[in-house]
């Protein structure tokens, strides 16, 4: 018999729940900031930085993973050095050195108490580094590396007020903000006192407080405002009677024309002020103007990356990426491509799939009312993974839609499949869990129906079947679902008349009710709260069952009742979603981040957060897991982007191969453990001596890989020479080896 060390196994556990690459996946297509230098162009976005070599339209990108300190960019320059300026929605600012890949950070206005922090603009003059704020306007000394001063009382404005914009022109600083036009002698020796503003207003001329930007051009000062464009001749603003009205956003100069952006529109102004039309309207809000070292006209769009006016029609370019920042919801499926939905009630940008095997063509395809017009709708919130790994995905008012093996798209609702949707509007129909039970009938939830019908099945003949609440009619807001290996179907209701975890067995007799058996679990019955998150049915056939309180295992489906056990780690825990990796463990998303637990809930393995991770986790709040068994990779939802870490923990072998142990040579103590891969399920190892003698034998944790800590059975590590690994399956009927060097160090 083949016994298991503790402290082995507990190590190869955290190792197995701890170690490997993390990756980030975010929106990287809506620009707020455009910087060129050269033929290479910068662009900030919500989701991170990214690269652009303009004469072969190649890409790289850049989040905290690679060195940013926030994915949602504000701002950005170019100092007179080539060095790069980054300004966050957090208030931090990051300096890249793009020879040298080197980052710079200065952390003072995050780490400061003011409320609010983000940076608004990025405006280099020599050694002097201005930057507009959510709070005013800070001056950087570079060469010293620190601020020199703040101002943030401008005048009679409002104390720490929005700077939307900044301008140096002819001695004079100029703040664009929400009250109005500040402005003030560059040689000033107070900037920092309100005496040494002075302001424009609705009062002096302006058509709205809010200014949006300012700019120089031709002699004058333009501003742009809510109000529309106007201009300052002597001491009086005129309006440009073409935008008059009309909100402008944006404005540039590039050669001898001024630019001006309202939402979509890109116009032109001659210094006369004669405005024109620049192209078409684009496909999102233009956020940023700027040019190429040709001075071709360069936006950043809103969801679409950098457009290129290409005689009168625009090209847009952006890098390959999801659809949204939002990931509320991933499944991978049995070919290893993660599919992600995005949300409800008017966020959702419809849905996802990133195949990380694609190479250099596009890995991720995005699904939404404009590629895909049968959707109806972008807010899809729910994925589930199907019958011949067909997917699943809910919405929230259209039914479902359903991605075959082929790849064909099939939207079903109230005409195609019956499906009857809320009281209010029988037409909005919302959808929760998809699952398949073992005859290939694939169950989901229809949330409030308004003929009762709140379970619908879709049979393998391509027929629909509905069934009502059994246990109580009248309860209809029903949502999660899940089903045990012995078909009985777990129901959450959030139902105010009855909230808990239902559950049906149906006795094998999908059409005869006469034998279906209906019941409810609720706190009474050992649950922590009635507020139910998540379900998940483990390989015992446990069923796992997240809640707002913490979490809970169903020890014996069959007699659920008395058989409630909560799991002590995850308590008052908002569970979000759980899942569960080839070996057996639980990884737990929360709104505190991740908990990794043991198989059976009682040991913490391992806990990631923004903090202990560095960033890597891309937010605390997980709404959604999902595990790639085959590449042993866990992608993490949130609704700031999605993360994912490559750990040991993959599916076994279904037989031998030749094992892969790394690193080879292998030098304990430095290196902890010798990676023994290429396992079937539950295999036992023995360490044996170029001599034949056994030198320590244990159990794998299970899956495709299993550890060796380079000690022998008394605990000491052993001396350098070869020594083989022996692999035999749980049956004793396969036998596998290798051959590794230790070097004691």
């Amino acid at each position: 018999m083949i016994g298991v060390l503790p402290l082995l196994f507990l190590f190869a556990s955290r190792t197995l729940a701890g170690m490997g690459e993390w990756m980030k996946y975010t929106d990287i297509k809506s620009v707020v900031g455009i910087a060129v230098k050269g033929t290479t162009l910068w662009a900030s976005t919500r989701g991170g930085l990214f690269r652009l070599n303009l004469p072969d339209t190649s890409f790289v990108t850049f989040t905290n993973s690679e060195g940013l300190t926030n994915n949602n960019l504000t701002a950005i320059a170019i100092d007179d050095e080539g060095k790069i300026w980054i300004g966050t929605s957090s208030g931090a600012i990051d300096i890249y050195d793009s020879e040298t890949g080197q980052w710079k950070r200065i952390r003072d206005i995050v780490l400061s108490d003011r409320t609010k922090k983000g940076i608004t603009g990025i405006y280099p003059r020599r050694d002097s580094i201005y930057i507009s704020a959510e709070f005013g306007v800070s001056l950087f000394l570079r060469d010293r590396f620190e601020f020199r001063e703040t101002y943030s009382k401008f005048g009679s404005f409002p104390s720490s007020i929005r700077v939307n914009s900044f301008l140096i022109a002819d001695g004079k600083l100029w703040a664009a903000t929400p009250s109005g036009l500040a402005f003030a002698d560059a040689n000033s020796t107070n900037l920092a006192s309100p005496t040494s503003w002075s302001t424009h207003t609705v009062a002096t001329g302006l058509p709205s407080n809010n200014v949006n930007a300012v700019l120089a051009f031709d002699g004058s000062i333009y501003a742009a405002t809510d109000g529309g464009l106007v201009r300052l001749i002597s001491s009086r603003w005129e309006r440009i009677a073409a935008l008059s009205g009309r909100r402008v956003s944006q404005l540039a100069q590039l050669a001898n024309q001024l630019y001006a952006v309202v939402d979509r529109e890109v116009y032109s102004i001659t210094a006369n002020g004669t405005v024109s039309s620049v192209g078409p309207s684009l496909p999102g809000a233009v956020n940023v103007v700027s040019s190429d070292p040709s001075g071709n006209l360069l936006v950043g769009v809103e969801n679409n990356g950098v457009g290129f006016l290409k005689g009168s029609s625009w090209s847009l370019k952006f890098p390959d990426g999801p659809g949204s920042n939002l990931f509320i919801s991933v499944k991978v499926d049995t070919a290893g491509v993660l599919w992600s939905a995005t949300g409800t009630n008017g966020r959702g940008t419809g849905f996802s799939s990133f195949d990380p095997t694609a190479g250099s063509g596009p890995q991720w395809k995005n699904y939404n009312t404009r590629s895909n017009p049968e959707l109806r709708t972008n807010d899809y919130y729910k994925v589930s993974i199907g019958i011949g790994n067909s997917k699943w995905v809910s919405s929230w008012g259209e039914g479902v839609a359903r991605v075959a093996r082929s790849g064909s798209l099939t939207v079903f609702g109230r005409e195609n499949a019956g499906l009857v949707g809320i009281p209010e509007n029988p037409n909005f129909i919302v959808i929760g869990d998809v699952v398949a039970d073992r005859r290939g009938n694939t169950w989901m939830t229809v949330r409030s129906a308004a003929n009762g019908n709140v379970l619908a099945v879709f049979r393998p003949d391509s027929t629909w079947f509905f069934l009502r609440n059994g246990y109580n009619p009248n309860v209809t807001l029903l949502t999660s679902l899940a089903i045990d290996p012995f078909d009985t179907k777990w129901v959450v209701s959030q139902d105010p008349l009855r909230p808990g975890l239902l559950y049906l067995n149906d006795g094998g007799t999908l059409t005869n009710f006469n034998d279906d058996v209906w019941n409810i679990l609720t706190t009474t019955d050992g649950l922590s709260s009635d507020n139910i998150t998540d379900l998940l049915v483990d390989e015992d056939g446990q069923v796992w069952v997240g809640t707002d309180l913490g979490l809970n295992i169903i020890l014996n489906p069959r007699s659920p009742k008395g058989n409630v056990r909560r799991v002590f780690i995850a308590r008052e825990q908002y569970v979000n979603d759980i899942a569960v990796d080839p070996l057996g463990n639980k990884w737990v998303a929360t709104k505190e981040g991740v908990f990794v637990l043991s198989t059976d809930g009682t040991r913490l393995l391992n806990q990631y957060s923004v903090s202990n991770t560095e960033g890597k986790l891309i937010g605390d709040d997980v709404r959604a897991i999902a595990f790639d068994d085959r590449r042993g990779i866990v992608y993490f939802g949130t609704e700031n982007g999605l993360s994912s870490l490559t750990t040991t923990a993959m599916a076994p072998l279904e037989t031998f191969v030749e094992l892969s142990l790394y690193p080879n040579p292998f030098r304990p103590p430095r290196d902890q453990l010798l990676n023994i891969d290429g396992l079937v399920r539950n295999s036992g190892i023995k360490i044996l001596s170029i001599d034949g003698r056994l030198v320590r034998e244990f159990a794998s944790p299970g899956g495709r890989i299993a550890f060796w800590d380079g000690r022998d059975a008394a605990g000491t590590f052993v001396s350098s020479g070869i020594y083989v690994v022996v692999a035999i399956s749980e049956n004793g009927e396969e036998v596998t080896r290798g051959k590794v060097a230790v070097v004691r160090e």
